[in-house]
């Protein structure tokens, strides 16, 4: 099990921690925009100074006014 943990998380079930914010939409976009772009790096399909073709903004959940109401 793989957990994006902040300190105050409890992870005595977690096998791999990722420390980072888990608190906001903006933070976690940017946390599996940075897995993604690590993963296709090490798989050799991108180099390392090549940027990602999606933006933070794509991994980031969007809500509509139907969902505030």
């Amino acid at each position: 099990v793989i957990g994006i943990s902040n300190t105050d998380n409890i992870t005595s079930k977690v096998d791999l921690i990722i420390p980072a914010n888990n608190r906001g939409r903006k933070a976690l976009a940017t946390v599996y925009w940075l897995l993604a772009h690590e993963i296709l790096v090490e798989r050799g399909e991108l180099k390392e100074d090549q940027p990602l073709k999606y933006e933070i903004d794509d991994f980031e959940t969007k809500i509509t006014e139907e969902e505030i109401e």
